[in-house]
């Protein structure tokens, strides 16, 4: 995994081929959308965490983007988030340093990160470097899942819907 600064971030989204607007990427047509909704539930957390790196994002580099936390401190644990992140040898604070580049062999790793991110409450995005699908994981207990393909969009909805049930 590479820790990246929020400029070294934006970088990388514009070089994958995203729109970047007021520092934030949007998904333009032919991008479709729909929300996913986050179970309370810790467990189902877990399960989501390894739908997305497993199921959702497709094969190569994938960049978790960080963009929101403090938002609930009763839920997060910013000591765990810090001492995690020193596993990786980055000693930056989040907010200097909130871009995490995965390679495809770090699936388990983004499962992780992306844990963390739900269990804290936290938000941010989920980019992939084909742009052909997108998540903006929010702090509101949501995620607004972005696709290209249509069959994209049918098939991770019913993924949702089946697996969490």
């Amino acid at each position: 995994m590479k820790v990246l600064t929020f400029p070294e971030s934006l970088a990388w989204i514009q070089q994958a081929g995203f729109v970047i607007q007021n520092n934030t990427p949007i998904f333009l047509p032919p991008f479709q959308s729909c929300v996913l909704q986050i179970p309370a539930s810790a467990g189902k957390q877990v399960f989501i965490s390894r739908i997305i790196a497993r199921d959702v994002v497709p094969p190569g580099v994938v960049l978790l983007l960080i963009t929101e936390s403090g938002i609930w401190p009763s839920r997060e644990n910013l000591n765990l988030f810090t001492k995690f992140r020193e596993a990786f040898k980055e000693m930056r604070p989040l907010e200097v340093a909130p871009g995490h580049l995965f390679e495809m062999s770090e699936r388990e790793d983004l499962i992780s990160f992306l844990l963390l991110l739900l269990i804290f409450g936290w938000g941010g995005f989920v980019l992939c470097e084909n742009t052909s699908i997108a998540l903006n994981i929010s702090h509101d207990e949501c995620i607004d899942l972005y696709v290209t393909e249509s069959q994209d969009l049918i098939r991770i909805k019913e993924l949702w819907d089946t697996r969490l049930q």
